[in-house]
């Protein structure tokens, strides 16, 4: 996919404007639309926000490989690191990684309800 198909489908995709798109970007209405019809190639400099602003990486703008895909804005970066070694590990290591995964997320979650019922607001 082209990188100005790519950013017009991220930008409908969260049903932003075009105009609510060139205001996050500090940058003309008419200058998202060149973008997005390859009458423009974005700078470098508007690349970076343009992946903070749709909270992908830029190798996903740049490149057609959705390998790279993932969010900037973790707390902890490392963790997207990570993940990405996991993909690499055989079906069953995943399989138990998933199960570890599920139970702290399972465990955080009756935590939360346990707490309102505590302490409602």
């Amino acid at each position: 996919m082209k990188l100005g198909d790519k950013i017009k489908k991220i930008r409908k995709d969260r049903k932003w404007s075009q105009a609510e798109l060139a205001e996050k970007l500090n940058i003309h209405v008419t200058h998202v639309s060149r973008i997005e019809t390859e009458r423009f190639t974005p700078s470098l400099d508007l690349l970076k926000k343009l992946s903070e602003v749709f909270e992908v990486t830029a190798d996903y703008l740049v490149f057609d490989s959705m390998e790279n895909v993932g969010p900037i804005n973790l707390k902890d970066k490392t963790l997207y690191e990570k993940m990405k070694l996991v993909d690499e590990l055989e079906e069953k290591d995943r399989t138990i990684i998933h199960g570890v995964i599920d139970a702290f997320l399972v465990k955080q979650q009756m935590w939360n309800v346990l707490n309102k019922q505590i302490n409602p607001a």
